[in-house]
């Protein structure tokens, strides 16, 4: 989860001087990336990226790119693999950019499907093939913008409203331990605030930029958009501290970041 940042998320070979050191086989599940000033899910040089029940939202640029990185001298074509990605059932909504960016002339293998991409300044799909079909790159896949889904009062973002169509994106609700979904909240059922531990003055105690009102920014349990019926209630316990280990939204996702400070 990542709101506010550069990136969202990036993954990318590397070039130190000496041989690339390429990358591949990054899942990225259950995670979400808004307002990032540039790109949401960056994959660059990288082969067999996966993007799996993703929600990129109000991006500066793109939402999400597959390229490779020229100006760091790690090309696809020093990745033994190639380049290649596939997005499964990600929602990429009301960014300024595309909602997707395929650069095709290097990356070999690539597929969007059971997505939605919808409402992006620079056009949704990265090329103008038919969405909806089972065919091609893109395959049982939409344009039409989902309902109550966003940042704007009335809208949720970390999971779908209840009765507003088929699950795409996201669902950052229960906390995942050494890589397994539990059932235990990772959101205070009773007031929505994130479990971010002690408060420093002057460090992580500045709203509207710190963790402890990072659920205000994101409309958890607050501004329209209640808990799904049924949210579990958790121990105090629990919900008070990030125990360690205790991930923030997806093991699987090690790259991804907090909240701003």
């Amino acid at each position: 989860m990542a709101l506010d940042n550069d990136y969202g998320s990036t993954i990318r070979a590397r070039n130190f001087g000496g041989p690339v050191r390429p990358v591949g086989d990054t899942v990225v599940r259950d995670s979400v990336f808004a307002r990032s000033a540039k790109v949401g899910v960056y994959s660059r040089g990288a082969s067999g990226t996966v993007l799996a029940n993703v929600t990129i939202v109000g991006t500066r640029g793109d939402g999400f790119v597959a390229d490779e990185d020229r100006g760091e001298r790690a090309p696809c074509s020093a990745n033994p693999r190639g380049c290649s990605i596939v997005a499964r059932k990600v929602l990429s909504l009301a960014n300024r950019g595309k909602g997707a960016q395929i650069d095709e002339g290097v990356v070999s293998s690539w597929r969007i499907e059971s997505s939605t991409l919808a409402g992006n300044g620079g056009g949704d799909f990265p090329t103008a093939e038919d969405p909806r079909d089972g065919d091609g790159h893109i395959r049982h896949s939409s344009s039409v913008r989902p309902l109550g889904v966003g940042l704007a009062a009335g809208e949720c973002v970390l999971w779908r409203p209840a009765g507003k169509g088929p699950h795409i994106g996201a669902t950052v609700l229960y906390r995942y331990r050494d890589g397994t979904l539990t059932d235990e909240p990772l959101w205070d059922p009773a007031t929505g605030a994130f479990p971010c531990g002690a408060l420093v003055p002057g460090v992580n105690d500045v709203p509207g930029s710190s963790c402890f009102d990072v659920h205000q920014r994101l409309n958890v349990n607050v501004n329209g958009c209640a808990f799904p019926p049924g949210y579990a209630v958790s121990s105090p316990t629990v919900m008070q501290s990030a125990p360690r280990g205790t991930p923030r939204a997806s093991r699987r996702h090690r790259r991804a970041t907090r909240p701003s400070r």
